[in-house]
């Protein structure tokens, strides 16, 4: 049902997620060069590109987090219609929210990563921070967790009316 409130929540969940394609979630920097870190790739201008294939950044790690993203979000959109089974609803938010804190964990060890390859490799003068895709995972956890609490508190009132009964 969309009249919901966890409809909402979960809908905002799936497009939240679906704007880290969109935006970088960090960017690294030195005095000449620049990499952006986003859902479906790292963009630099370094002259030596061979450094995102091989390195910590290469296909396989990009892969992952694209098919984490992709999946946290198609979750969010089907859970919104199971709304006759909450239960099992409740249960698929607590998977979208792992789903979601391993999208985090894998985008920020990819950024670890790729700053101490580039510290090995002899970069001096790098600045890393955040952008604001750094927010998305984070925001659309609190999401998912308020979509599970809604539902669950359908639940309790389904069973309480069934007890007046």
């Amino acid at each position: 049902m969309l009249q919901r409130k966890q409809s909402l929540f979960l809908l905002f969940a799936s497009i939240g997620m679906l704007l880290l394609f969109v935006f970088p979630y960090w960017e690294i920097r030195d005095p000449q060069h620049q990499m952006l870190f986003s859902g479906f790739s790292v963009t630099s201008n370094m002259p030596n590109q061979e450094f995102l294939r091989s390195g910590p950044t290469e296909d396989v790690f990009q892969l992952l987090l694209t098919l984490l993203i992709s999946l946290a979000s198609f979750a969010a959109i089907l859970v919104v219609f199971m709304y006759k089974n909450r239960i099992k609803q409740a249960g698929f938010c607590v998977l979208i929210m792992v789903l979601q804190v391993m999208t985090g964990l894998v985008a920020g060890w990819m950024v670890i990563k790729t700053e101490s390859a580039l510290v090995e490799a002899g970069a001096m003068d790098l600045e890393s921070g955040p952008q604001p895709g750094a927010l998305i995972p984070l925001l659309m956890l609190i999401f998912s967790w308020m979509a599970r609490r809604s539902i669950l508190k359908d639940e309790a009132l389904v069973k309480s009316i069934d007890r007046i009964r």
